[in-house]
């Protein structure tokens, strides 16, 4: 394995692959690339000593059915839309990081037995389908971050676990790289989200914040404790499916049911806000239906927050347009300015 097929939680390359961190210590460019289902956005930082800086913004359309569900359908249009996006950006970066949407990848929080990382590893390379809901952990790619001891227990601790099919990883990476770019980094886009709130909000260790990102087929949401992912879940719903009312009645009450998920199992009454995003925040019925479900306040995500630009490039009624849809894209830049 390589790094390209590594599934990133927290900077741990994949058995057999190469330290992400490594890579990005080279101080090479990289451009972070989120692949939709009708666009496809690239955000590229440079590295300062005030900060992050937006140097690139671009994004181009993608023809219906290259992506559906997630899943890339069409490798020779996905491999063009890139190339047409690097061109009309003017981005010269060759390295890219890039995500899969939430429902390609599976997430999962659990507690296990407390053990080193390189037996935990091996656990799951030999039984992971005892864990995940996977049918061989053979075809899978897989990696995890350890959060710590488990509260409730002091021998175990607490580990997210993201992995994917090998077959969806490798087609996703080689229909970019046939696109002419090397993809150094493939996450999911629940983390990427987690990236970019992190660079831009404040928060403390009993402080819940949701990330709800609704895309044009895929809607993801993220609960964070204390920085940290406590629930991740992703539905096939967003985007034109929820155009109508009705619609994006069905929209909330699926993010609310996650919600109330988070709520019952953790104990936790209240959120703090939910930050949006996505495509699908731009239309106001959506944003009226979370509004009036979340049982919190909800306000839009600003991945450009904390991001130092030239106002005379990126003047603020552009920013206004791409924020919701630039959220991913930034937290997957990010990797190439911190090396996390």
């Amino acid at each position: 394995q390589w790094v390209a097929t590594t599934i990133s939680a927290g900077g741990h390359a994949a058995p057999g692959g190469v330290s992400v961190k490594g890579w990005f210590y080279r101080k090479r460019r990289v451009a972070g690339i989120d692949v939709g289902s009708r666009l496809v956005k690239l955000v590229e930082l440079r590295e300062t000593s005030r900060g992050p800086r937006l140097a690139v913004y671009g994004q181009v359309p993608l023809p219906p059915g290259v992506i559906e569900n997630g899943l890339v359908r069409d490798d020779v249009g996905l491999a063009a839309a890139v190339e047409a996006l690097f061109r009309a950006s003017g981005s010269r970066a060759v390295r890219v990081a890039a995500a899969l949407p939430g429902t390609a990848a599976v997430v999962k929080r659990a507690s296990f037995p407390r053990m080193g990382e390189a037996a935990f590893r091996s656990l799951l390379a030999q039984e992971g389908e005892k864990y995940l809901p996977v049918e061989r952990a053979a075809d899978v790619t897989f990696d995890f971050h350890v959060l710590g001891g488990s509260p409730r227990d002091p021998g175990r601790m607490d580990v997210i676990v993201a992995a994917a099919r090998k077959d969806v990883v490798e087609r996703y990476v080689d229909a970019v790289e046939q696109g002419r770019r090397k993809v150094v980094l493939l996450d999911v886009d629940a983390f990427a989200l987690e990236r970019a709130y992190e660079a831009n909000y404040d928060f403390g260790g009993s402080d819940t914040d949701a990330l709800v990102h609704a895309g044009p087929s895929v809607t993801t949401v993220n609960v964070l404790k204390g920085g940290v992912s406590a629930l991740v879940r992703s539905f096939p719903a967003g985007g034109p499916s929820v155009a109508g009312s009705r619609r994006a009645e069905t929209l909330a009450g699926e993010v609310e049911r996650s919600l109330d998920y988070y709520r019952s199992t953790a104990g936790e009454t209240r959120l703090r806000q939910v930050l949006l995003s996505g495509g699908a925040v731009t239309v106001p019925a959506v944003r009226e239906a979370l509004a009036g479900r979340a049982r919190a306040p909800v306000v839009l995500f600003d991945p450009f927050r904390r991001i130092r630009r030239d106002r005379e490039r990126f003047p603020e009624a552009f920013l206004d347009d791409i924020r919701p849809l630039a959220v991913a894209a930034v937290g997957l830049a990010l990797r190439g300015v911190d090396g996390r």
